[in-house]
């Protein structure tokens, strides 16, 4: 079969370029979050609440799809000091067990703790080991272990949506008295289990906010563990107030996202809200709810309910319309949105110039216009906002790394980048053509230029590097799936992409390059786009998709203006 390809793509004028194919992931899938219930389960509190959020669990296990569930910790509140409590958190939790086992585990918090101080060496936890400790899990499939002598600090397996995950738990410890060994212990299950991702999960984990700051020990927790590149979500509980808060850190181009969720400051200690959080691999989304099965009510405002990318950060998403989870083949003229397999979208007109990108943060790309006339950034469902002048290049990126596409423009004339909400940065000459993109991993866009005299690429902060020459088409992406952008170029003259050090033809004279991750595996992928037969070159295969006048999405505007105005 691989032949044959081989044989019809060079007929095609392309070489036998047959990258590997990643199928799509399984289906979507959800973990329940129970955040604290100290204040259901001490006397005079409503365990209805508490009991009704496990219920509702085990009633939704399968229209839910629900995999996993993570209690947050201070599910009692005096400790070793009333054991009452611990038998209301037991009759709650213990609805999981039967008559189907649905995998769960607790954080250990400082109400869980006697006294309450956070000294994990000194205090005790006599009754979170009596009701949860190592004897209820052991021999439970999805058990993983234990550090230490005790429970307090565990760690979980299961699979979900074709990924297999560890979830590991760290107990409070707020006076640093364990801290070295705890997350030695937590990065040692890390390479223990490298091909899994991780959750993380400690009881005081982010402030309210967003971005919110991480607690002194989560922050000990992350620079321990952060190297390793299957660290995909983090949650706590813990803080009153608000009771929401969310960060997202990227290193070395792996993304690691933080949730708060805490009602216990609400009304009757937190009218038994709760977290949903709804896993998409497909689309490659994570998407949270907050619900409270005790009043059947959800609350919508954007710190409760919200969609973000799961795995890939912003800088790597290009052209995910309403498919999600890849690159969509699509095109734009005079305001019409022509995207593979969907009715086309009218948002602009004549003379606009196309800026997709996820300016909301929910994950897929909108279809957004700048107007080069009068500045304006006009995209659904979102505020116009005027940004910009005549001469101007829209860049369009996420420069501050929140996981949202910033309105963002590069002014020639003067070569100065001007970021909506962040300000300007003078970065560039009048001829070099912008070329932004994470070029060293951290989660935010940089600015940068490609000087096509010279072939050299200059990345504000970082080294100039030498990258092709006069003739050349700039194509950054990430090739290798590293989550960094590559510095990389297509030749026309030959057909031949050059990236990390390597070169393929794939293409003739003629075409445009419009590289983009088409299956969904995280890395971009060699493609062309032929205008003379309106024909999609991608992955070995070919698909018809054009018509005349329309000019593909996926090579960015601010580089295809150069080229093929």
């Amino acid at each position: 079969m691989k032949k044959l390809l081989a044989c019809f793509t060079a007929t095609l004028g392309l070489a036998a370029f047959i990258p590997t194919y990643a199928a799509p992931g399984g289906a979507d899938f959800t973990i329940a979050i129970i955040p604290d219930t100290q204040y259901y389960t001490s006397n005079g509190g409503n365990m209805s609440m508490f009991t009704a959020q496990t219920d509702w669990i085990v009633n939704n296990r399968v229209t839910e799809n629900i995999a996993y569930v993570i209690h947050l910790g201070d599910s009692t509140d005096h400790g070793d000091s009333v054991s009452s409590e611990w038998v209301n958190a037991a009759n709650a939790m213990y609805r999981l067990e039967t008559p189907v086992s649905i995998p769960y585990g607790i954080a250990v918090g400082n109400h869980d703790q006697s006294p309450n101080t956070g000294f994990p060496l000194t205090c005790t936890t006599t009754y979170y080991n009596q009701y949860f400790g190592v004897s209820r899990f052991s021999g439970r499939t999805y058990y993983g272990g234990h550090y230490s002598t005790n429970n307090d600090s565990h760690f979980d397996l299961f699979t979900a949506g074709g990924m297999d995950f560890i979830v590991i738990y760290v107990e409070y410890d707020s006076q640093q008295q364990d801290w070295t060994n705890m997350n030695n212990w937590v990065d040692g299950r890390l390479a223990a289990y490298p091909s899994r991702k991780a959750i993380i999960v400690t009881h005081y984990l982010v402030d309210n906010g967003n971005p919110a700051p991480f607690s002194p020990q989560a922050q000990a927790i992350y620079n321990r563990i952060k190297a390793r590149p299957n660290v995909v979500l983090m949650f706590g509980g813990h803080i009153a107030g608000n009771g929401e808060g969310q960060r997202r850190d990227v290193y070395n181009g792996k993304t690691t996202q933080s949730f708060l969720s805490d009602y216990q400051g609400r009304a009757n200690g937190g009218n038994g809200l709760m977290r949903l959080i709804k896993i998409s691999p497909v689309n490659d989304t994570i998407s949270v709810k907050t619900y409270s099965p005790y009043l059947g009510t959800y609350e919508t405002d954007a710190d409760s309910q919200f969609t973000r990318p799961f795995l890939q950060h912003l800088p790597k998403r290009v052209c995910y319309f309403e498919t999600g989870g890849k690159t969509d083949r699509s095109l734009f003229n005079s305001g019409v949105w022509k995207v593979e397999g969907q009715s086309d979208v009218t948002n602009g007109q004549a003379g606009d110039i196309p800026v997709p990108g996820d300016y909301d943060g929910d994950g897929k790309t909108d279809y957004a216009v700048w107007r080069p006339a009068t500045g304006e950034w006009i995209i659904p469902g979102m505020t116009t906002v005027v940004y910009g002048q005549s001469g101007d290049i829209p860049v369009p990126a996420d420069y501050d790394g929140d996981g949202k596409t910033d309105r963002s423009v590069y002014r020639p004339s003067v070569g100065t980048w001007f970021v909506y909400g962040i300000g300007s940065t003078v970065y560039g000459n009048s001829t070099d053509i912008p070329v932004p993109g994470d070029y060293d991993g951290d989660g935010k866009s940089d600015y940068a230029v490609w000087r096509p005299a010279t072939g050299v690429w200059y990345t504000y902060g970082q080294t100039a590097v030498t990258y092709g020459q006069s003739g050349d088409i700039p194509v950054p992406g990430d090739y290798n799936g590293d989550g960094i952008t590559d510095r990389a170029v297509w030749r026309p003259s030959n057909g031949t992409w050059y990236r990390n050090g390597t070169s393929t033809v794939y293409g003739q004279n003629g075409d445009i390059p419009v590289p983009g991750d088409y299956n969904g595996d995280g890395v971009n992928d060699l493609a062309v786009y032929r205008p003379s037969t309106f024909t999609w070159y991608t992955l070995g295969t070919t698909v018809t998709l054009g018509a005349s006048g329309e000019k593909p999405l996926p090579l960015p505007y601010c580089i295809r203006k150069f080229f093929f105005p």
